[in-house]
């Protein structure tokens, strides 16, 4: 049985539980969809890529959708990290995460600041969750907010001032580039206080 024409079911690893296995996906599945409906499934990065037997599988699954160990899966029926602009052009994407704020500041406050700094974003904040020591998400909140952005063309700062609080953004391709570090004497990008010649300046002067 092949899947060849037909397109897979994508799903995010980081919201599935650390122990989950390719079988635990594919026998999942199929408890929705029927047996024999999956030929398989990889993880390719920070996606599972599901593959249904044919169409009406895929169909099935999509609707349904299933749980793996306890933990209801968001499937995706395309690539969230691949976005076309009007013209079919591929606009790439990342997830930026904010940290350093409290759960109680407006999501609506935050989106304001990503516009000013130019950010594009894709969706709305959503609130992360705790996991539990078996990998698996719990109801308790971990103060961090995720979102799905188009891919900045220059590397965003590592830190940021909103309101009174100064907050960290983090997202993949951040990674191996330009040294972005905020010295906390003199408030700049690109060194730590120890290297720095410069005199210590209020955050709240500066």
């Amino acid at each position: 049985m092949s899947s060849r024409g037909v397109e897979p079911v994508f799903a995010l690893a980081g919201e599935l539980p650390n122990e989950v296995t390719i079988a635990h996906i594919c026998s999942a599945a199929e408890s929705t969809a029927g047996y024999g409906t999956v030929i398989g499934a990889q993880r390719i990065g920070a996606l599972y890529r599901i593959y249904p037997a044919d169409t009406k599988a895929r169909i099935t699954i999509l609707s349904l959708g299933f749980s793996v160990k306890g933990t209801k899966i968001s499937l995706k029926g395309q690539n969230p990290f691949i976005i076309r602009g009007n013209n079919g052009e591929e606009i790439k994407t990342t997830r930026l995460t904010v940290d350093g704020v409290p759960i109680s500041y407006s999501d609506t406050d935050i989106a304001v600041k990503f516009k000013k700094m130019g950010i594009n974003s894709l969706g709305p904040l959503i609130l992360d969750r705790a996991r539990d020591g078996e990998g698996k998400l719990t109801r308790w909140l971990t103060g961090k907010r995720w979102v799905w952005i188009e891919l900045p063309r220059t590397t965003l700062p590592r830190t940021v001032d909103m309101g009174p609080f100064r907050a960290s953004l983090f997202y993949r391709e951040m990674k191996g580039t330009a040294d972005t570090r905020v010295c906390f004497k003199c408030h700049k990008e690109g060194h730590v206080a120890k290297a720095c010649p410069l005199q210590l300046t209020c955050w709240t002067c500066k």
